[in-house]
């Protein structure tokens, strides 16, 4: 069995996948808001959880995120983390993207949509930021777009204005009729719009047809008001983790 983690910006995720199980079983547990404060948010994670053959972090917080993980593996089963990052590979992927430059997460989502798809894909990563990447029939990664995610993007209106906000509205597809469903209608709609927005550009520069996979914690939510075709897989990050393990052996 695999431990896999993957800490972000604003959460702590993690999952277990089980190769020697029928159906390479995979647990994925509910992500934890960190808040910055990494060792009280893991420190109580994986007492009950049975002696994994391998643990491996993704991580794009701080090294004091990292540390705390490395120190619960090590005072629950005496093991090493191993790190990933963003060098290493799986399925020959290459890329020409800015040395350094390239989050692990990013990188992981890339090979995990790989594992899944053939042909041209666009990758669409839903979270606190919205990651959208290229990556072609022959494996080369073409990187793609960045922009504010859903909670960011309301957060910002809020910091930004003498609007009143509570919470997000719900959307329903419609235009607006009061401040916080306008509010909803114009974020959901930006950043729906940005994925197929970028398709077209993708479309237009390389003069291809993509297919499209989405992930992250806000892609079942934002999946219906997409007018793409799409296949939804919340975890891709995870998949993409044991994807490069296995390169790894």
């Amino acid at each position: 069995m695999d431990l896999l983690i993957d800490i972000g910006n604003s959460r702590v995720k993690w999952a277990t996948h089980d190769e020697a199980s029928a159906g390479a079983e995979w647990f994925f547990a509910e992500p934890l808001l960190h808040g910055g404060d990494y060792q009280a948010c893991i420190s109580p994670l994986w007492k009950e959880l049975l002696k994994p053959g391998r643990v491996a972090l993704s991580c794009v917080a701080s090294s004091a995120a990292t540390s705390a993980v490395v120190d619960r593996v090590d005072s629950l089963w005496g093991m090493q983390v191993r790190l990933l990052i963003n060098t290493e590979t799986a399925y020959d992927i290459n890329s020409n993207y800015a040395d350094r430059e390239l989050g692990v997460d990013r990188w992981l989502v890339v090979i995990g949509a790989r594992s899944l798809l053939e042909g041209n894909v666009a990758i669409a990563d839903f979270g606190s930021a919205v990651n959208i990447e290229f990556l072609t029939e022959g494996s080369e990664y073409l990187g793609g777009m960045i922009l504010p995610g859903r909670m960011l993007m309301y957060q910002s209106l809020a910091a930004g204005t003498a609007m009143d906000l509570g919470d997000l509205a719900k959307f329903d597809g419609q235009l607006g009729e009061s401040t916080d469903t306008v509010i909803s209608a114009g974020v959901i709609s930006a950043l729906t719009g940005a994925l197929e927005k970028s398709i077209q550009f993708a479309q237009k520069q390389h003069k291809r047809e993509w297919r499209v996979i989405i992930t992250g914690g806000d892609s079942k939510m934002l999946a219906p008001y997409l007018s793409k075709q799409y296949i939804l897989e919340p975890n891709l990050v995870f998949i993409g983790m044991s994807e490069v393990l296995n390169w790894q052996g």
